[in-house]
């Protein structure tokens, strides 16, 4: 008898184990990590490189003083986890009010409702920019080296593993070989 077999604090397991893997498994359990990499890495990766595309502009006019001078005039507080920030309107030095419902990034935390602050108005479609200099280029150019780091790994990972499977004999992935059954050879 086997040294496993004649122990009893542990019951033995060596007829319960396949001797050959089952059949492969198909449908949306049987997809993984990779099929999902290949499917939404890509489509991930491009939305943060627009999302990063769209804000460094009017972040980098903003960080070099670029834009159309004016200032801002605080009215409601838009208070979140991350702290508080002011909606209000944007007016020329010469008073004509440019634009409405506008917020102002990186408000001092010490404002209040009718404080006015020298702003940059640079063409972004929501927010104007503290006249004194910005920071706010810092997150969306992390966000399209991000972006275009993923990319990057993205090109680098699928096609290659591709190339390895097709050398090594096997079907790419989302094209999987048939296999024939028992009563078909």
């Amino acid at each position: 008898m086997d040294e496993l077999e004649s122990r009893p604090d542990r019951p033995y397991l060596g007829s319960l184990l396949p001797s050959e893997p089952g059949p492969r498994r198909r449908g949306p359990r049987s997809w993984g990590r990779g099929r999902i990499w290949i499917v939404l890495g890509p489509v991930f990766a491009v939305a943060i490189v627009v999302w990063g595309a769209i804000g460094i502009g009017p972040a980098v006019s903003a960080a070099m003083g670029h834009g159309t001078r004016g200032y801002f005039v605080a009215q409601r507080p838009n208070c979140g986890k991350g702290g508080c920030t002011w909606s209000g309107e944007f007016r020329l030095p010469d008073g004509e009010i440019t634009r409405h419902g506008t917020q102002l990034l990186a408000s001092d935390p010490g404002m209040t409702a009718g404080a006015v602050v020298p702003a940059l108005d640079t063409g972004d479609p929501f927010e104007v920019f503290p006249r004194d200099g910005s920071r706010q280029w810092l997150q969306p150019s992390l966000f399209l080296l991000f972006g275009i780091g993923l990319l990057a790994m993205w090109t680098w990972t699928v096609p290659r593993g591709a190339i390895r499977r097709r050398r090594a004999g096997r079907p790419a992935r989302g094209r999987p070989g048939r296999r024939l059954a028992a009563w078909q050879k």
